[in-house]
């Protein structure tokens, strides 16, 4: 049989013994997610991310580590059979305290992509030496501007932190102070969640569980938390390199079409998780999750990228060896925004897939 082919097991032959099929967040592992979506760790400061995701996995890993740039790495069944690791990113995007004006106005500047004209008007959380402050990105207001379509730049946007001068400033925030919107996880009646930072901790929580429940399984499966994809996918590749896999699965967020506006290609909230075919991805193993979704009946969408996946997957494919990678992702709706909203049924069925997959029949 060709490395492409596809399997014909039933999806009997895929099950194992400690793993039911039945996946709800709920207890212990929903409240982890929530304080995971709340803690400030832009790119660059994920130490405190990093620390709850240490806190969370050390009970039930046989190993946890961080590398030398930050990553985590949760390994279960250690030294057992083939290497499957799964990878999200532990950072979001944020801003940093560039300077401090005499008045006790702060500058900053971004830190991964933004469309300036969601900060504004809102409250921040700056993390401070001595914890964290609050502040509100202020601008001119619309009786004071010349032209009032046009877009703000950083030069038009400031944080006020309610201070006299920038001595009392300059005594609460110091310069390369990491910033975050100020907003906690709002979730609803049917279990859709709301949230800064979705982008992308769901994914590293969805790796996360998959390894959880792999665990007592004859593969090895590393969960690989990586540091500064907003900036780059900086962190995968010596994350990659650290866990030396066999093949590997990149699990994020997409947007989606179930709003208005034009759109190029098709997911909706609630639909299940996206699998990606393309040119950055394994097809072999894109067409194992599609074939494992249809005989566990686990609602997926497909979706296609003719170049590059804008995830940690464009990186790791080009570590070491080169690794085989698949891409699952969670449609989640404002993306790069303090409202990126996702259901939590699709990351549910984002986790069984994966556990399905990484424990499949070789």
């Amino acid at each position: 049989m060709s490395e492409d082919a596809t399997k014909s097991d039933s999806p009997d032959a895929r099950k194992v013994p400690y793993y039911d099929g039945d996946v709800r967040v709920e207890g212990e592992p929903f409240d982890f997610l929530l304080r995971f979506l709340d803690e400030p760790a832009p790119s660059g400061f994920e130490e405190p991310a990093a620390q709850l995701i240490t806190d969370y996995a050390t009970p039930w890993a046989d190993e946890v580590r961080t590398d030398s740039i930050g990553n985590v790495h949760v390994t279960v069944n250690k030294g057992a059979g083939p290497r499957v690791m799964f990878t999200g990113h532990i950072d979001e995007i944020g801003f940093i305290v560039t300077r401090i004006d005499d008045k006790g106005l702060i500058r900053f500047e971004q830190v991964g992509g933004w469309d300036l004209a969601v900060p504004v008007g809102q409250r921040v959380r700056i993390v401070t030496r001595d914890g964290e402050l609050v502040g509100t990105v202020g601008k001119l207001a619309p009786h004071q501007m010349k032209d009032r379509a046009k877009a703000p730049t950083l030069k038009d946007i400031w944080i006020d932190i309610g201070v006299a001068n920038g001595d009392e400033a300059k005594a609460l925030v110091r310069v390369g102070d990491p910033i975050v919107l100020d907003t906690k996880p709002h979730v609803y009646a049917n279990r859709r969640i709301m949230s800064r930072s979705v982008d992308n901790r769901i994914g590293t929580f969805i790796a996360l569980e998959a390894a959880r429940l792999a665990k007592g399984s004859d593969v090895e499966v590393v969960a690989m938390c990586s540091t500064r994809e907003e900036i780059g996918c900086v962190g995968a590749m010596p994350g990659t390199y650290g866990a030396d896999p066999d093949e590997a699965i990149a699990i994020d967020v997409t947007w989606t079409s179930d709003v208005p506006g034009d759109h190029s290609d098709d997911s909706e909230v609630g639909k299940g998780p996206t699998v990606t075919f393309g040119a950055a991805t394994r097809a072999r193993i894109a067409r194992e999750l599609v074939q494992i979704a249809e005989e566990a009946k686990i609602d997926i969408q497909v979706t296609a990228s003719g170049r590059y996946t804008g995830t940690d997957a464009d990186t790791v494919i080009r570590a070491g060896r080169g690794v085989p990678v698949g891409v699952v992702s969670v449609p989640t709706r404002y993306l790069h925004s303090p409202g990126e909203l996702f259901a939590l049924e699709d990351a549910e069925a984002a986790i069984d897939l994966l556990v399905r997959w990484a424990t499949r029949p070789r």
